[in-house]
């Protein structure tokens, strides 16, 4: 995709620091707002800890992302299959997900063991990601001129209007707003969205946040009792706060707990091979060892955030390596010349940046998406070139209707 770097006349634009260093401000914004200013407030005791692992990602992240040289950023439109392919993406990842949350996948009753899954939630899992990817490739026509600006944003608000749905349904909404979140940013990025109107969105789901956390809580009673529930509004808005997050991480890094990650083996296999193909194989259960350490139950997971689970598995130079290829790596990744890097950078916020991302649990998660990037592409492939058979022989029949979507371009 093509960043307006410079105006029809020739002469230099100045652009949004977002837009120039995306990476760098979303992990500047979001550790400052939720990590850093609460701890200030609250005054606790290990702000210094906190204003050092701070510092250390955003000096990492802009590193990366300014100061390592950008090669071919922007020169061209991301290029990708046609709308109506997209569409197609689309519309099999919003019945995929249905499907899955339909069977038990992300339900608070299965997360305790209160509930099973059905059958088919193994089949329909690897294509739950095509709805994010179907929204990035609708996007990508939009950017080259295949598809209105509205298109691109009803696609996104209908996606994350059924997750919010579905979240609350099944009483795990964080999932939902992580990916609301990753939407609105990327639309925000490329320029579609304008930031009035994503400031007036964020601003209307904050207001909203603690009655999404009540009616959630009520779900949650429903199944396990009253000790689910929150108390109150001002504590649903203050599970925002991850600075004792990350009180966990020097906690368990000064005792030298020992909670071990899953392994590097466990964690590939888990994230190129369905569970639909693949035997039985050890969990990926991180969250809940945490929680073990800390003292909880392990039906509970507990995470450090991101940056404090790799400072506490890996330390400070895995901490300042992954946040300086993660600047390096976003913005290349959402400005290319590719609809499907582009997704893969829409989703990369979406494991690594979001509120729901935790070390290492998101490197499955990013390997998942791969896999289903390749299988969406391989579809798309195939579709086209169906249509554009299809698109002969409707040439040398004139009485046979023509197909739908773009067969000039395949995936």
């Amino acid at each position: 995709m093509k960043p307006p770097t410079a105006s029809e006349s020739g002469r230099p634009t100045r652009l949004p620091f977002f837009v120039k260093a995306p990476a760098t401000t979303i992990v500047a914004a979001h550790y400052a707002t939720f990590a850093l200013f609460p701890a200030i407030i609250d005054k606790n005791p290990e702000s210094p800890f906190i204003a050092t692992v701070y510092a250390c990602l955003v000096a990492s992240c802009a590193f990366g992302e300014l100061f390592l040289k950008r090669r071919n950023l922007g020169r061209s439109l991301p290029q990708g299959p046609s709308l109506f392919a997209s569409k197609v993406v689309y519309a099999i990842g919003l019945i995929a997900t249905c499907l899955a949350w339909a069977g038990g996948s992300h339900n608070y009753a299965v997360q305790l063991g209160r509930a099973s899954q059905a059958s088919w939630v193994a089949l329909a899992t690897p294509f739950t990601s095509w709805l994010l990817i179907g929204i990035f490739l609708i996007l990508a026509a939009h950017l080259r001129g295949e598809s209105s600006r509205r298109t691109a944003i009803w696609a996104a608000l209908i996606a994350c209007g059924l997750q919010f749905g579905l979240g609350i349904a099944a009483g795990l909404v964080g999932s939902a707003a992580s990916f609301t979140v990753c939407v609105l940013l990327v639309l925000l990025i490329t320029r579609v969205l304008p930031v009035k109107n994503f400031s007036i969105l964020i601003i209307v789901l904050l207001i909203a946040w603690p009655t999404i956390q009540q009616i959630r809580n009520e779900v949650r009673v429903e199944v396990r009792g009253s000790a689910a529930a929150l108390g109150g509004s001002d504590s649903s808005l203050e599970r925002l706060w991850v600075d004792k997050q990350l009180d966990d991480a020097k906690l368990l890094r000064d005792a030298r707990s020992p909670v071990e990650p899953p392994s590097w083996l466990t964690v590939i296999r888990t994230g190129i091979l369905p569970s639909a193909l693949d035997g039985p194989r050890p969990p990926i259960d991180t969250g809940s060892r945490m929680s073990v350490a800390l003292g909880g139950s392990p039906q509970n997971s507990t995470s450090a955030t991101m940056p404090g689970n790799i400072l506490l598995f890996d330390g400070w130079p895995a901490l300042v390596a992954f946040y300086a290829l993660l600047g390096f790596f976003f913005s290349r990744l959402i400005f290319s010349n590719s609809a499907w890097l582009l997704a893969l950078g829409g989703m990369s916020y979406l494991y690594f940046m979001s509120f729901s991302a935790s070390y290492p649990d998101s490197i499955v998660r990013i390997l998942n998406a791969v896999v289903s990037i390749f299988l969406a592409a391989a579809f798309t492939l195939f579709f086209e070139r169906t249509n554009r058979s299809r698109l002969r022989k409707a040439k040398s029949n004139p009485g046979t209707n023509l197909p739908h979507g773009n067969p000039r371009r395949g995936a």
